[in-house]
């Protein structure tokens, strides 16, 4: 399924580093990306100490930021944005 309007918005007004839109970012998104994170760890690397999924965790929302937010501004929709940031997660957790 294909991103909404309100995602690109969404990931548009995050770029531009809109506070408040961050912040909605987090609040709908941020069990998602530890959710994503911890299953990778337990299914893939068979690992479950917090302490590295809660850095992946962290390292997932630092990626978004980097280089003046290029990877959140190169949401393109194509997937729902709940889709691109599992992918993201599960990429980051693997690393």
């Amino acid at each position: 399924m294909a991103g909404t309007p309100e995602e690109r918005e969404l990931a548009r007004r995050c770029a531009e580093g809109d506070a408040a839109a961050w912040r909605t970012l987090l609040e709908r998104y941020g069990g998602l990306v530890a959710h994503a994170v911890r299953n990778t760890f337990l299914r893939l690397l068979k690992q479950a100490d917090p302490n590295p999924v809660d850095d992946a965790v962290q390292s997932v929302w630092f990626s978004l930021c980097a280089d003046s937010c290029r990877r959140l501004s190169g949401f393109q929709s194509k997937s729902a944005l709940s889709t691109w940031l599992t992918v993201i997660s599960t990429r980051r957790a693997l690393d």
